[in-house]
């Protein structure tokens, strides 16, 4: 079976979308929820989310969805991790095994304008705020 992050690179430079649930638009829940179906698991997705979701709202969905959170220090590739943005965490990223050696995260937001994978350095490990095993 394929891994949630190779199946996540398959979006890779597809476009933003808020609220995007297809490889011709997608925000970075729809990229988890695209790369999960693809992996053959079922998910329960809701599409009214405003950009700017309640605080805790983003994790208890996660708990929900694959149970409680793992340690931070044990990252593995097809792990979800959720990302704080400007004081909240808003956002989701998939881990990935970077080509270039180490974790990558696989993700999109608007700023981005397209779905990328990049190293996590430590500006985005300290911006990790839980992270969940499917």
């Amino acid at each position: 079976m394929t891994g949630l992050h190779e199946a996540a690179r398959a979006y890779l430079r597809s476009p933003f979308l808020h609220q995007g649930r297809s490889g011709s638009g997608l925000d970075c829940v729809g990229l988890l929820v695209l790369a999960l179906k693809d992996c053959g698991r079922a998910v329960d997705d809701v599409t009214s989310y405003g950009r700017d979701p309640h605080r805790g709202l983003l994790e208890a969905r996660l708990v929900d969805e694959f149970g409680p959170a793992i340690a931070l220090d044990d990252l593995q590739p097809g792990d979800v991790v959720a990302i704080d943005f400007a004081g909240a965490v808003r956002h989701v990223a998939i881990v990935g095994d970077y080509v270039h050696g180490g974790v990558s995260l696989i993700h999109t937001d608007e700023s981005l304008g397209e779905v990328i994978e990049h190293r996590i350095d430590a500006k985005w490990a300290r911006r990790i705020k839980g992270a969940w095993r499917p």
